[in-house]
């Protein structure tokens, strides 16, 4: 049972770095430029103890 678990989250993560490496190739330059916001307010709110445990 392990292995199959083991072996789930393996194609999980090939499919889901595909799936960005997609989205970014198919990206608008407005939605480039959302992504980079999110992810700055995701990093702020790390640093600030907000996000992540």
């Amino acid at each position: 049972m392990l292995a199959i678990m083991l072996d789930l989250i393996e194609v999980r993560k090939i499919l889901e770095v595909e799936s960005v490496a997609l989205a970014i190739k198919r990206a608008t330059e407005e939605e480039t430029k959302k992504i980079s916001k999110v992810i700055k307010d995701m990093e702020q709110n790390v640093k600030e103890g907000r996000l992540g445990g």
